[in-house]
């Protein structure tokens, strides 16, 4: 048994409008093999599908569209095991020293970028 991660594709369907959202989630999956982990993470996804009235009170759909990437992570998890990583390209640059020290352990989860 080896442990994958499994990047899953949704869109977001709200009324007449069509598409308002795409997303994406990653999930572990414990499988025997490639094939079996696609089959597991093709399940998890389909579970995921969601169907709501949206904050216009319009009939809005959460749609499994498939998986992006598999890739196997090993046959053991340890502690800071790697699981996603997307650089974020930016329209223009943000002006900053080269040399600038970022301190992360002194910032709470998810201030950074407020």
């Amino acid at each position: 048994m080896a442990w994958y991660t499994a990047c899953l594709k949704f869109v977001y369907i709200v009324g007449d409008l069509g598409i308002t959202e795409i997303g994406e989630a990653v999930c572990i999956v414990r499988a025997e093999s490639k094939e079996a982990a696609l089959q597991a993470a093709h399940k998890f996804g389909s579970s995921k599908e969601q169907k709501a009235i949206d904050d216009c009170n319009e009939p809005a759909r959460l749609v499994f569209v498939g998986v992006s990437s598999l890739d196997k992570l090993g046959d053991r998890l340890t502690s800071g095991t790697e699981i996603y990583f997307t650089p974020t390209p930016l329209k223009g640059s943000i002006p900053i020293d080269f040399n600038t020290v970022f301190y992360p352990e002194n910032q709470a989860v998810g201030s950074f970028w407020k």
